[in-house]
């Protein structure tokens, strides 16, 4: 009888232990997965911050490529073509036949015609609201929109960049003599020969264009009333621009 109660006792301990730890294994389960391990931890974090690390590479990537890569960007030179700052002459040296720049200086809007000679003179002249046509010692009021007109006829027969060829070149920099400059670009075919227009601008002032892939490179450096053209330089006689040494004539 003794042993008989012993027995069920022991049967009795051994099944509540058995529940026991039952229980504590389903509560330390929690039914979901067992943690990882630190070293799975570690791995996961390194995987998460080289996505990251990744995604931000690529954004700034891309940033840089849009903002030096873009086109439309030449504003200066656009600037300049439009006569809305100071500009000066850039020599074209595209042969040995007249050849006509458009300028402007202050308020004054002109064309300079040279020849081979050196000899220089102007063509048109845009002096406060009034616009004149220049031949020898003869100013004829002419119009707005004639000048214009002309100027863009002597731009396009000098190889300047239109308007909408600017819209198509790119910015960068460009060292000349040493000294580093802003630069906007224009690449075009001319002659079967792929040609590179380099404009330098110190702030908003054209200092050089250089011109990469002819027969020739050359530094174009103008200055302010100078014309260099086959090696020939021609100061433009201020006279030019004083309208009381002409005889105006109304159109």
């Amino acid at each position: 009888m003794w042993l008989k109660k012993n027995v069920l006792r022991l049967l009795s301990c051994v099944a509540v232990m058995a529940a026991m730890v039952m229980l504590l294994l389903t509560g330390c389960d929690g039914g979901g997965e067992a943690p990882s391990s630190p070293a799975e931890s570690n791995s996961t974090a390194g995987s998460n911050a080289s996505s990251s690390s990744a995604s931000s590479e690529s954004s700034s990537s891309s940033g840089s490529s849009s903002s030096t890569n873009t086109a439309n960007k030449a504003t200066k030179l656009l600037l300049y073509t439009t006569g809305t700052i100071d500009a000066d002459y850039v020599d074209d040296m595209d042969g040995y036949v007249a050849h006509y720049r458009c300028a402007v200086r202050g308020d004054d809007i002109y064309s300079v015609d040279y020849q081979n000679s050196g000899e220089a003179s102007i063509t048109v002249l845009k002096k406060g609201d009034d616009y004149y046509m220049i031949e020898g010692n003869c100013a004829t009021k002419t119009t707005e929109s004639i000048v214009k007109t002309y100027l863009n006829s002597a731009k396009t027969g000098c190889n300047f960049p239109t308007a909408a060829e600017i819209a198509t070149m790119t910015t960068g920099t460009y060292e000349v003599n040493g000294k580093e400059y802003y630069a906007e670009i224009q690449k075009k075919n001319v002659y079967g020969n792929q040609v590179r227009y380099i404009y330098c601008f110190d702030g908003n002032v054209l200092k050089y264009r250089v011109v990469e892939g002819l027969y020739y490179t050359t530094d174009m450096k103008p200055v302010k009333n100078i014309i260099t053209y086959n090696s020939i330089s021609t100061k433009v006689n201020e006279n030019l621009f004083d309208l009381s040494k002409y005889s105006i004539l109304e159109n």
